[in-house]
């Protein structure tokens, strides 16, 4: 999911930024839908898992922990890059700075979510 928010940030940004050809932001609205597809398959996986038992849960920072409380960050980030893309690719691209913004916040919270997964403990 993180490797598809990075190909679909990328994207947006050559096609807003150094080729805003017809192909471009085609390439870039599929990786939207395949990114947007995986997260929500992601998140489903997360909020269906079995908790942690109570004798390992270690406070704020235990890094599982501290990935779930960042999951609402990168969640609640997420749903705001969807929503400004929409309201981009179909009423105006007066929204096209507020979605890349919100688009490179999430990038930068689930590569910190993901730091803590990998390099925790």
């Amino acid at each position: 999911t993180l490797g598809a928010m990075a190909v679909t940030a990328g994207l947006g940004y050559y096609g807003a930024n150094v080729n805003p050809s017809f192909n471009t932001l085609q390439a870039h609205l599929l990786m939207a839908g395949l990114t947007t597809g995986l997260y929500l398959t992601s998140a489903t996986l997360a909020l269906t898992a079995p908790p942690k038992p109570v004798e390992e849960q270690t406070g704020f920072w235990d890094t599982s922990t501290l990935h779930k409380n960042l999951a609402w960050l990168h969640g609640a980030a997420m749903a705001a890059t969807v929503g400004l893309g929409l309201l981009t690719a179909f009423d105006s691209y007066n929204f096209e700075p507020y979605h890349e913004a919100a688009g490179f916040t999430t990038l930068g919270l689930m590569t910190l979510s993901a730091g803590v997964i990998a390099f925790g403990d």
